[in-house]
């Protein structure tokens, strides 16, 4: 009893179409009559207080009786292949599990690795400020060396400028060395020539007073001699020698 398909409604004509037509080839349609009962009396073995029952025909009851069998067949392959099913979910289950396992070492493993690579970026950041300080003090030290060789720059364009104004001056002097040496010619050749008219005029004075000496002595000789001695010392008095 408890395979009879039961309807949960009131006394009512039910028909049914068979898969198997009637012999002249149309739909073989049957039709019964079924009276709904109520679940728990049809579930229990005794059947008082049933209000209502339903009333098949042996073909009819068979046919639903073997039906039944099939939909319990049935029932019992999807019963077995829902505990496959459930099997397969609880290894799904498993292996979620596993996963999350492995999910949760992987980020514990990331985890690490952030920490590791946060204390490295610290590391590398605490080098780059150590070597940004050093190429700071580097600059620093290079700004000082820049201004010190544009204060020789400076330097030494001053000293061009002095250089170029000594040799304007030793140009000047140089010329006027010149022109006094020029000049100290000129006068050594008036020297010379005034040397040359002396040269000249003491050769005429030694002439002459050799003359004179002679002219002397032959006064002399001609006083000690004659006349002429006495009228020689009369010019002589009268010249004043």
């Amino acid at each position: 009893m408890k395979n009879i398909p039961v309807l949960y409604c009131k006394l009512k004509k039910y028909e049914r179409t068979s898969k198997a037509k009637s012999e002249d080839g149309s739909k073989k349609i049957t039709r019964r009559y079924m009276i709904p009962v109520k679940k728990e009396q049809i579930e229990g073995t005794d059947f008082e207080n049933v209000e209502d029952i339903v009333i098949l025909s042996k073909a009819d009851f068979e046919q639903e009786f073997n039906g039944s069998q099939d939909v319990n067949s049935s029932i019992n392959e999807l019963k077995q292949s829902l505990n496959e099913k459930d099997q397969e979910i609880l290894n799904l289950k498993e292996l979620l599990s596993c996963k999350d396992q492995e999910l949760m070492e992987q980020d514990q493993k990331i985890k690490n690795l952030n920490d590791l690579h946060e204390v490295q970026i610290e590391e590398l950041q605490l080098d780059i400020k150590k070597i940004n300080d050093g190429y700071q003090a580097e600059i620093e030290m290079l700004n000082k060396d820049i201004e010190e060789l544009n204060a020789i720059y400076n330097q030494y364009n001053k000293l061009k400028t002095v250089n170029k104004e000594l040799e304007r001056e030793v140009k000047r002097l140089t010329d006027l060395r010149t022109l006094e040496k020029e000049s100290l010619r000129l006068k050594i050749n008036e020297v010379e020539l005034t040397k040359d008219e002396y040269d000249k005029l003491k050769k005429s004075h030694e002439l002459l007073w050799g003359v004179v000496q002679e002219k002397d002595n032959v006064i002399k000789e001609l006083e000690k001699g004659s006349i002429m001695g006495n009228i020689f010392k009369k010019i002589r008095k009268k010249d004043g020698t």
